[in-house]
């Protein structure tokens, strides 16, 4: 009886020390708890480690100990503590989802699906391990699934912005811009200050082509945190696409202020600054960019593009290659190396470039647009005129694209009877190239209506076949076709040989042409020659196609007066001009085309670059000496001295990328010859 009592009583003592020990720790965790609610965390992590020295399995110390971890973002230690939690209680729900938290902050995205997924099993309605669990799918690319993951949040919370949030992001990588905006839009309604929805929705707004909402939408995104990095980036993007360039190297500069290590800002802005014109700037930018992410396709494209500006091909094409290395199938690496390869002079190489690019990702219209660019540039008219018409599609010119009601003339209908819409569409030397069409155009049978750019009009109503000459923006009659200009030689199977191209087809005012010559300086037996050395800065070419006037100067020295049948002037050239007694400047003359003509039709010769006035020349039936970049406009064919579009043409071509001086001094040479003989005009 006595040993049975002493049994009882340490049975007893221990039952007493149990819930001693019990109440010692519940103390002790409140007290942690306590600790960790009022942001001292380092107190806290000590009171869990100390109940967990005792008791190494506690499954909520572990779980507090591993949520604190999360807040902290110290996935390591979170990830060991909730899976101590989860074998402590497996069937607790929390410590699934804690794990699974930690798991993606240490990017084991594959192993967090199965804690969420646990999670869930354990609690159907658990609305943050559903979110989780998408995010999670979304880290592996499974987004289509992600999606699905976040609906089933958002079923059981509607208003959990969080969800639509990600929903948006999901439904975004998959191309799916509409749907996501709609996405970012319910998010941004529950919670207007969710600054990433607001960031993400700009995104997809960017990719639909809405950039000043876009715009708004980063810059609303930069108002809720003025640390957002990401923003600025994209802030600067946006600006970039709506050519604000200066404004878009600021945005990237306040981006890279916040994360010097931000390879996208750094090549962002190296696209700007190659806009800007600013080559080597975009050069050091782009290096900063490599230097960052040096396996960053993007990086490499964008380098390769800058340098082909530069002339500089060689390391152009350095860079596309190492691109194609890291991924052999990027359509738009092998589009820019066609591009450079076309710039070398190398036609059927960029072709083939090209067909891979085509190969890939056949729905590349800025691919199908250069390679229809190259077979006219070879001369195959019969495949260039159709693939030209790709052009409509791209981004650089779907904008420009005009919607009648009337239908496109493209050559099958007859037009016997029938008023039909010429437009012009694109520069001003390409509307006088193309406005030869209109007699073809007449000659079946039409009343020929031609709208054309306002400084053209004038001139135009010298042209055969037309019926009435219209400026853009002028109220236009009705009519039962319309055809761009540039769309005339596919309508008339335009070949080589086919090109309507017989002397002279504008003509200027004999009344223009004599007060020219009144007010032009007597020249005696010097003949007078007219000039044309740049263009307009803004042209994406005019780095190559522009001479600087200090070089073409050059010519100068020949026996004759040289007239300038440039509208403006750049700093600096106007002093050449007023140094030289042989050169006129009448550009702040010039009103008009009709004006240009008529004093290119007091010339005996023009020489110009690539500009609206040597087609200009070339229309009038004028002799013009045509000075062309290393990679040549389309127009003006490979390896040929005379031009099929203008028989009074003579072309010069760059031997070099970008070197001038060998071939102005050809010019010259053949401007002293002729001069010698005579023959000059």
């Amino acid at each position: 009886m006595g040993k049975k009592n002493k049994q009882a009583g340490a049975g007893r003592d221990q039952a007493h020390h149990s819930r001693q020990r019990q109440a010692t720790d519940a103390f002790a965790l409140q007290q942690a708890v306590r600790c960790h609610e009022a942001g001292l965390f380092d107190e806290a992590e000590r009171r869990y480690q100390q109940i967990l020295l005792t008791q190494p399995q506690h499954p909520q110390a572990l779980l507090l100990l591993g949520f604190l971890y999360l807040g902290a973002r110290r996935y390591a230690p979170a990830a060991d503590a909730t899976r101590r939690a989860v074998a402590a209680n497996p069937q607790h729900p929390v410590a699934h989802c804690n794990l699974g938290m930690a798991l993606l902050g240490t990017g084991r995205s594959d192993q967090a699906i199965g804690s969420f997924e646990r999670a869930i099993a354990l609690k159907p309605d658990y609305v943050e391990a559903c979110n989780n669990l998408g995010l999670a799918r979304q880290n592996l690319g499974d987004y289509a699934d992600s999606v699905i993951c976040f609906d089933r949040a958002i079923a059981w919370a509607p208003q959990l912005d969080a969800a639509w949030s990600n929903r948006g992001i999901s439904l975004q990588k998959q191309g799916r811009h509409e749907e996501a905006v709609a996405s970012f839009d319910r998010a941004l309604a529950i919670n207007p200050i969710n600054g990433v929805a607001c960031n993400n929705r700009g995104i997809s707004l960017l990719a639909l082509g809405r950039y000043e909402a876009a715009l708004s939408d980063f810059r609303q995104a930069i108002e809720l945190d003025a640390a957002y990095a990401e923003a600025f980036s994209n802030c600067g993007l946006a600006l970039q696409t709506l050519e604000r360039n200066e404004e878009a190297v600021a945005s990237f500069d306040r981006a890279l202020a916040l994360n010097p290590d931000n390879s996208q800002a750094y090549s962002h802005r190296g696209m700007s600054l190659l806009r800007l014109g600013r080559l080597e700037d975009a050069v050091d930018s782009l290096n900063r960019a490599l230097g960052a992410a040096p396996a960053s396709v993007d990086v490499l494209n964008n380098r390769g593009i800058v340098f082909q500006h530069l002339g500089r091909l060689d390391e152009a094409l350095a860079c596309f290659h190492q691109a194609l290395s890291l991924d052999p199938r990027r359509s738009k690496t092998l589009n820019n190396l066609g591009n450079v390869r076309r710039d070398m002079n190398e036609g059927e190489a960029a072709l083939d470039c090209y067909a891979q690019a085509l190969a890939n990702d056949d729905g590349d219209t800025t691919v199908h647009l250069n390679a229809a660019l190259c077979h006219l540039l070879l001369g195959d008219f019969k495949r260039g005129w159709p693939a030209f018409e790709w052009r409509w599609k791209t981004e650089k010119y779907r904008a420009a694209r005009r919607e009648f009601a009337a239908p496109l003339w493209l050559g099958a209908e007859d037009l016997t009877g029938r008023t039909i819409l010429l437009h012009a569409e694109q520069g001003f030397g390409d509307t006088i190239q193309f406005c030869r069409y209109a007699r073809c155009v007449a000659e079946r049978g039409a009343t020929v209506l031609l709208e054309v750019q306002a400084p053209l009009k004038s001139l135009m109503a010298t042209l055969d076949g037309v019926s009435q000459v219209l400026a853009k923006g002028e109220t236009l009659p009705e009519f039962d076709y319309h055809c761009p200009l540039m769309s005339l030689p596919l309508a008339f199977a335009t070949e080589l040989s086919t090109i309507p191209a017989s002397g002279h087809y504008l003509s200027s005012d004999p009344g223009q042409q004599a007060q020219w010559h009144e007010r032009l300086p007597a020249t005696g037996k010097e003949p007078r020659i007219g000039i044309a050395w740049s263009g307009n800065p803004g042209f994406a070419n005019d780095r190559n196609r522009s001479i600087p006037l200090a070089n073409f100067a050059r010519l100068f020295s020949t026996q004759a007066q040289f007239v300038s049948l440039q509208p403006s002037l750049r700093p600096g050239e106007r002093e050449i001009f007023e140094a030289n007694d042989k050169a006129v400047h009448c550009g702040d003359l010039l009103r008009d085309f009709s004006d240009t003509a008529a004093l290119i039709d007091t010339m005996d010769l023009v020489i110009a670059v690539d500009t609206a006035v040597a087609h200009l020349a070339g229309a009038l039936g004028k002799p013009v000496w045509v000075l062309l970049p290393y990679n040549n406009d389309w127009r003006w064919q490979l390896g040929r001295e005379d031009s099929p579009w203008y028989p009074s043409a003579r072309l010069f071509r760059q031997t070099r990328p970008g070197e001038w001086d060998e071939t102005l001094a050809r010019t010259a040479a053949a401007l002293s010859a002729n001069a010698t003989q005579n023959q000059i005009g």
